[in-house]
């Protein structure tokens, strides 16, 4: 470890200074003079800003930051003003910003309000609404725009509002429906076959794919003679032939229609719309409650510059009295008595359902009716089959990030007046999605009114509910140490059994899981479960070549693992296994792992030399052995001191080469250091 850091100092530019200890003496500075207390402060002073996004500083001054003394501060270390958060991130040095102030950009926090809306359309039906965040600057104050207008539709209502008006008091929206038209082709032709216009026109505003000639503009001047319903996509790209025909220039007549002496109505009418110069007295608007005198065709010429009088006399209208039944309890529900108002050619009245009747609030025709004449004074009693609307609520479960976890649509035929309403109730109408709950936090209406036989929509704001246990879990290694414990969450959906995938975000730095699997929750509660976990590997690959230090040889070498703990330095007993046979490592140090990641790292090695198998003695006159001659050997050094200080020389020595010359080279750069703190010392004296 410590030749590792020794690399590291080199490699970042710290001078380092190494002592050979079997030659150099410790020296030690010299004590402060008595009394006086020393102390060492590592922090520094930057100047910072503190400015929003229009450029205006909010805050600012000198701030203590860089604790640790390394000239580097992180702009979390400043403190942010009340009320904003800090934009600006990272780390920045000191020394750039001891006079010169650092710009950091911060945002007021938001300060959103929950105001409640409902979104109504022409019809004045409730299509959507609930609560809504709006006001994210806090003032108070909103705009319509801030609130999440249903699909398919845009806001009529448009401005600011007051968030506390709108707090329990749902803001009425009036929305529309977004035009979907497409584009068809068509051509207007006369009864010649002549085209008189045509061209590219907008039809079918609802988007379903179908118009009607209706849609189309005909050339002024023209009525069309083709009627009824297409499909659009037949005339994408081929022309819809429109028969039209010239609108006749009708003429205009003043007439008085007198009952006796007495005029009941009149007026100029027009007349004679085909311009034929004939028009019939039924093409005039006869008083009602009466009839003409004189039927059949005329001449314009004779009404045309002077007022005509035109007898009538008084009819009795008829009359239809109109009873409503449940079709289902057979219940009379109301009834009514109607006087024709309209007739047809043959004067009688005309009595159509769709458009007569006036069905009581609440229900609704159960099935269609023909269109009943009646003559003049005739009265009739008809009964008339309804069915109750229904009152219906869609309801859309959303969380507070927006996310629709669920939908419900609830009804009912119950009925009331006009301007009451059905409540429709939370946990009796309709419940939550299940494994959610209402949101906390939140101000919301769990009992929903809609009109009696309206259709409306509602939004409810919901989260997950937690259904977690709490277990005893313990991390162990191999050796089994406990690195780490405690009671954690887990089994969130509540089945009792739980994954070690759950607690892998407690796992200790560095370690990864051994055990794998489901437990059961009650197991754990009180005893813990022993999760073996091992590190995680953290080495590299570098190329290595062993070269023969005499004949420049490369003797072996490849990509070899080295630096287990991942801090990118090796040493070079992470590689002596891989040193040739028969060889010894002449390099010793630690290397970086990045430069010899592509580059092999080119390591000396010498050839270990062979002892003779039958070695002659020095002195033959000398035995080989002190134990021949029965006495100690006092020449021989104890192997086990030796040992010992080769042993010391080693630790002291820097692991970069050979030890003899590091202790040589070392021992002048000592000596001068004595040398400069005897100085020092001198001059404390």
């Amino acid at each position: 470890m410590y030749r590792k850091k020794l690399m590291r100092a080199c490699l970042t530019g710290l001078m380092v200074v190494t002592v050979a200890t079997a030659n150099v003496a410790p020296v030690f500075a010299a004590e402060a003079p008595a009394g006086t207390e020393t102390t060492t402060s590592k922090t520094s002073v930057v100047k910072a800003q503190f400015v929003d996004a229009a450029g205006t500083v909010v805050a600012g001054g000198d701030y203590f930051v860089d604790a640790d003394g390394d000239g580097v501060f992180n702009v979390s270390e400043l403190p942010v003003p009340e009320g904003y958060k800090a934009e600006t991130v990272g780390d920045f040095s000191t020394k750039d910003y001891a006079d010169t102030a650092l710009q950091v950009t911060v945002d007021k926090i938001a300060k959103a309000s929950v105001v409640k809306a409902q979104f109504v359309d022409a019809a004045g039906t409730v299509v959507a609404g609930g609560d809504y965040f709006v006001d994210a600057d806090g003032d108070g104050v909103f705009n319509v725009s801030e609130l999440p207008v249903p699909e398919g539709y845009k806001a009529e209502t448009v401005g600011d509002f007051s968030t506390k008006d709108y707090a329990d008091t749902a803001l009425q929206v009036t929305v529309d429906k977004i035009a979907k038209a497409s584009v068809v082709k068509a051509q207007f032709v006369d009864a010649a076959g002549t085209v008189v216009a045509g061209g590219d026109y907008f039809v079918d505003a609802d988007g379903d794919g179908v118009f009607n000639v209706s849609e189309l503009p005909v050339p002024e001047g023209y009525k069309a003679e083709t009627v009824g319903d297409f499909f659009t996509k037949d005339y994408a790209d081929t022309a819809l032939q429109v028969t039209v025909d010239k609108i006749a220039k009708a003429s205009i007549i003043n007439v008085q229609f007198m009952d006796g002496n007495k005029v009941v109505a009149g007026g100029d009418y027009f007349v004679d719309a085909d311009g034929d110069g004939i028009f019939n007295l039924s093409e005039l608007p006869v008083p009602e409650g009466y009839e003409l005198s004189l039927a059949g065709d005329q001449f314009v010429k004779d009404y045309v510059g002077k007022t005509t009088q035109l007898k009538v006399k008084a009819v009795k209208a008829a009359t239809m009295k109109v009873v409503y039944k449940d079709q289902t309890t057979q219940e009379v529900v109301g009834e009514e008595t109607l006087t024709g108002s309209r007739q047809d050619a043959d004067g009688n009245y005309v009595f159509d359902a769709a458009v007569d009747f006036n069905i009581p609030f609440g229900y609704q025709l159960a099935v269609d009716y023909p269109v009943e004449t009646l003559k003049a004074g005739e009265t009739k009693t008809t009964e008339c089959l309804v069915t109750a609307r229904e009152t219906v609520l869609h309801i859309t479960f959303e969380t507070q990030d927006g996310e629709v976890v669920g939908t419900k649509t609830v009804s009912t035929t119950s009925q009331g007046a006009d301007g009451e309403c059905w409540t429709f109730m939370l946990g009796t109408d309709f419940d939550l999605p299940e494994g959610y709950k209402l949101a906390e936090g939140v101000d919301q209406i769990t009992n929903i009114q809609i009109p009696f036989g309206s259709t409306g929509g509602f939004t409810m704001i919901v989260e997950k509910e937690d259904k977690s246990s709490i277990v005893k879990a313990q991390f162990v290694d191999e050796a089994g140490v406990v690195l780490a414990g405690g009671d954690y969450f887990v089994d969130a959906d509540g089945d009792g059994i739980f994954n070690v995938n759950e607690l892998t975000e407690w796992l200790p730095e560095g370690y990864k899981p051994m055990v794998l699997g489901d437990f059961f929750v009650a197991d754990y509660k009180d005893c813990p479960l022993q999760i073996k976990v091992e590190k995680i590997a953290k080495e590299s690959i570098v190329k290595i070549q062993f070269v023969d230090a005499e004949t420049d040889e490369v003797v072996a070498g490849g990509d070899y693992f080295v630096d287990a703990d991942g801090d990118g330095i090796f040493n070079h007993t992470e590689v002596l296994e891989w040193v040739p046979e028969g060889y010894e490592l002449q390099e010793f140090g630690d290397f970086q792992v990045e430069f010899y990641k592509e580059t092999p790292l080119q390591l000396s090695v010498t050839k270990i030399a062979e002892e003779p198998e039958n070695p002659d003695p020095e002195d033959p006159n000398k035995p080989e052995k002190p134990e021949d001659t029965g006495k100690e050997d006092t020449n021989k050094k104890d192997d086990k001191k030796e040992d010992t200080k080769k042993e010391d020389k080693k630790k002291t020595s820097p692991k970069t080469g050979d030890e003899t010359s590091a202790a040589t080279a070392a021992l002048p750069v000592g000596v001068s250091l004595a040398a400069i703190l005897a100085v020092l010392v001198k001059k404390f004296k």
